[in-house]
């Protein structure tokens, strides 16, 4: 089958080009020469795009190319001044059209045509296809659908304004600019598609060297767990916030500097009444925000946020990274950050900030919530072994799966011009 491919190419490539134009054109010739420089692709046939204008006999049913005369044919913009000249030359029905690329590329092996089927559908030629024939030719046709035909004449004479050609030509210009765009798009698609099959082949295993073929991890899914990991941490400082806001809210306890912040008026309560001295609102004459705070101490939210902190990262590190850099490392890193939290909450207790027993509650509800977190959720965020795939899946993944359109039949189009290096297998126009 390959030597029958390259005596096919060889035939093509040597024919000489019976296009209108009888070269291919400027805009895709790039196009053209990357293909045919490849061993598993030549082009048959293509068009850049064209705006023309076609006049046609009255009494035919439609417009076709033969039997007709060509008033005008541009593969660049266009100006309305080009159109009515054409138009002046009409004796027919002349209609207005703008065809965008075209290309017919026949490939080695199928795989070869559905790569190549992938890279028009993600470059905006969706209306592209391939077919297999009879004698085995693979052909993949890169087309879409915006185009233009509009009529302007009948017998010669003219039925719209010189306002509506405008128009008409600064539509025809418009989607040439887009069907260039989409040319560049596909160029770029497919030099990277080329590439990319190439390093493919260079770096796929041998399946008899080893029968469990190693796959690199997928990045995005080793992304997508470390963001879960993140999320899992803020959440547990929120849960940690939220039971200790609670629980001061509940108990109501007195720091140990909560007198020098209310500054009491014991004359107003009189000493004998101490009873009404905590909880009586003009009980104190001090800043209200510092008071409000100093009334608040149990549990230590300090202590509660530092703990769960340390204990979270320590746990972190030693069940996902484990003893990877050096066997010391991860133990001693752990115990460091747990002792700088015990170090807050002792630090505290020494300047009066809080009592032992705020201390420890804190610090109960900040571990628990910590090591509850560690043990029974952020273990299902491990690295999980990836499903292996089968050596017959490589190359596979830019198939007939990207579009739907696979199975489009490909029409042999007679407004394509002969698509070859320099000139390519011919089609009459």
């Amino acid at each position: 089958m390959d030597n029958t491919f390259s005596q096919w190419k060889k035939q093509c490539l040597n024919k000489m080009d019976q296009s209108k134009k009888g070269s291919v054109d400027q805009d895709i010739e790039h196009v053209v020469s990357l293909l045919n420089s490849r061993e598993e692709f030549f082009t048959t046939s293509s068009c850049s795009g064209r705006t023309i204008l076609i006049d046609g006999a009255p009494e035919s049913g439609g417009v076709q190319k033969q039997n007709c005369t060509w008033l005008f044919v541009s593969h660049q913009k266009c100006t309305s001044e080009d159109l009515m000249s054409g138009l002046e030359k009409s004796s027919g029905d002349a209609v207005l059209k703008f065809e965008p690329f075209v290309l017919h590329v026949q490939c080695r092996r199928l795989e070869d045509a559905q790569l190549m089927h992938s890279v028009a559908v993600n470059s905006g030629f969706r209306n592209s296809g391939l077919t297999v024939g009879k004698t085995g030719k693979i052909i993949t046709a890169v087309r879409s659908t915006h185009g233009l035909e509009v009529p302007l004449s009948h017998e010669g004479k003219l039925l719209v304004g010189h306002e509506y050609v405008n128009f008409l030509t600064q539509t025809a210009n418009q989607k040439m600019e887009e069907n260039l765009r989409r040319i560049h798009r596909f160029y770029q698609n497919l030099q990277a598609a080329l590439i990319t099959e190439k390093l493919q082949k260079l770096q796929l295993p041998d399946p008899s060297d080893s029968q469990e073929p190693q796959h690199p991890p997928d990045r995005l899914e080793t992304e997508k767990e470390e963001k879960d990991k993140t999320s899992v941490y803020f959440f547990g400082l929120f849960t940690t916030d939220i039971f200790v806001n609670a629980g001061q809210l509940v108990t109501g306890s007195l720091a140990p500097y909560f007198l020098s912040v209310c500054q009491p008026n014991y004359t107003a309560l009189s000493c004998q009444d101490t009873a009404h001295f905590v909880s009586q609102s003009d009980a104190c004459t001090g800043d209200p925000n510092d008071i409000m705070r100093a009334r608040k101490t149990f549990p230590s939210k300090e202590a509660a946020l530092s703990l769960y902190t340390a204990v979270y990262l320590a746990m972190y590190v030693m069940s996902c990274i484990g003893t990877s850099g050096g066997r010391l490392t991860g133990p001693l890193l752990s115990l460091s950050l747990v002792s700088l939290a015990v170090l807050t909450g002792t630090n505290r207790v020494a300047e009066y900030r809080n009592h032992w027993s705020d201390i420890i509650a804190g610090q109960v509800i900040g571990g628990a919530i910590a090591v509850f977190l560690v043990v029974f959720v952020v273990q299902y965020f491990k690295k999980r072994p990836l499903i292996p795939h089968s050596p017959s899946d490589a190359g596979t993944s830019n198939t007939d799966e990207a579009s739907p359109q696979t199975d489009h039949t490909m029409e042999t189009s007679g407004k394509d011009n002969a698509a070859q290096s320099p000139g390519s297998c011919t089609e009459v126009t």
